[in-house]
């Protein structure tokens, strides 16, 4: 039996609303430009999630084994027969929690939602915010000096 993964979206949802709405998340966060980013993040968490809870109540070499079904069609007519065969793969749920959790802690990194990732994704957000204020600094020291000379070059 393979795991029913059907609650993914909602339950997705309500893991980014969660993270949005949570006073500690850090700010940047709730910035438009990481929409998409927590949208895959909490995806990857709700099937986590998911599957945790499926396995749970799964025998260990349930978990453990993969599963393959095929379903086979045999069709005869004018004297001949043709064979159809469709093969279906599920790897393990155990295989299948591993790849989704290292999905889910690869984007967290991304997001800064870990201990060593937040310090690194703060450092870069002030880096950048550092970059735009530079020529905006500089445009506004210029029209200040631009400004300075022209009413110190109208008291002359």
């Amino acid at each position: 039996m393979a795991p029913d993964l059907s609650g993914t979206w909602p339950l997705a949802a309500q893991i980014a609303a969660d993270l949005l709405a949570d006073p500690e998340t850090p700010a940047h966060l709730q910035e438009p430009l990481f929409a998409s980013a927590i949208e895959a993040w909490s995806r990857a968490e709700a099937v986590c999630r998911l599957l945790w809870a499926w396995i749970s109540g799964q025998d260990v070499m349930d978990a453990l084994t993969d599963l393959t079904t095929a379903v086979e069609d045999e069709e005869a007519s004018q004297g001949s027969t043709h064979r159809k065969s469709v093969t279906r793969h599920v790897p393990a749920a155990l295989e299948l929690l591993r790849k989704y959790e290292s999905v889910a802690a690869n984007l967290r990194g991304r997001l800064g939602l870990d201990p060593a990732s937040a310090a690194r994704v703060g450092r870069d957000l002030a880096a950048r915010r550092y970059m735009d204020a530079a020529p905006l600094a500089a445009a506004l020291a210029e029209i200040e000096q631009n400004r300075a000379l022209t009413a110190g070059g109208g008291d002359g």
